[in-house]
């Protein structure tokens, strides 16, 4: 019984994290966008919004949650700069597409 409570948990939990708005807003514009190369915007949507974020999930996981064990297998320096520089596009980007 506790071992089905977990994967409830972890289940929602991950649903939670990667469920947004655009989940339900964005497939419908591929599809309609794409016309009849509706199959190319489905791998692109499955390759993106499916395979990517697991593969993340999954690298972490190899690394027990820590981000800086991840990022320092590039080299010293890069394990400082390769999180904010991946950050500061992140904010910068989401600024700059609010404002578009």
């Amino acid at each position: 019984m506790l071992m089905r409570r977990h994967i409830f948990i972890y289940g929602f939990s991950m649903f939670s994290m990667f469920f947004g708005s655009g989940n339900l807003v964005f497939p419908l514009q591929v599809g309609f966008e794409s016309g009849g190369a509706w199959f190319l915007g489905f791998m692109g949507l499955f390759l993106t919004g499916i395979i990517l974020p697991f593969l993340g999930l999954f690298v972490i996981k190899l690394h027990n949650g820590n981000y800086l064990s991840f990022f320092s297998e590039a080299g010293k320096s890069a394990g400082l700069f390769l999180p904010l520089f991946t950050l500061s596009l992140l904010g910068a980007f989401g600024v700059a597409m609010s404002f578009g």
